[in-house]
């Protein structure tokens, strides 16, 4: 099973790109052999990898048939075969390591954190914060 990440746009239509992005979506969701997610600046794909390049391909297609005459494809592939690797699995990692963060500032624009063991060894003054749309935010 692959994770693929894949970023599809034609170079040759001006800046806005969005009616691009979603006819590729549109071949990538009529498909239907593959998982996937939309982020900001790339899709995620999970499945067989053949398979991916499959959809990735009908994908490129998509973006062609609504006139682009360039269009730039980047794919970036994890492709682990020690075990099973779902999308999930990978942020459920990342957000199960930050546990055991403590934010010391929230109001800088680089925040910085220092790795604790328990709560109670926190220093007075310490705050927990949480990343929300775009920012850091002390929590409550």
């Amino acid at each position: 099973m692959a994770i693929v990440a894949v970023s599809i746009a034609p170079s040759d239509v001006g800046t806005s790109v969005s009616k691009y992005v979603a006819a590729a979506e549109k071949a990538l969701r009529e498909d239907g052999r593959v998982e996937y997610r939309l982020d900001p600046m790339f899709t995620t794909l999970e499945g067989d990898l053949d398979v991916c390049f499959e959809v990735i391909r009908k994908m490129q297609e998509a973006v062609f048939a609504m006139g682009a005459k360039r269009v730039g494809t980047v794919i970036k592939i994890d492709d682990r075969r020690d075990k099973v690797a779902h999308m999930e699995d990978k942020i459920k990692s990342v957000e199960d390591k930050l546990q055991g963060l403590l934010v010391l500032s929230c109001d800088s624009p680089r925040v910085f954190y220092r790795r604790i063991r328990m709560p109670s060894r926190a220093q007075p003054g310490s705050k927990r914060c949480i990343y929300v749309k775009g920012r850091y935010t002390e929590a409550g």
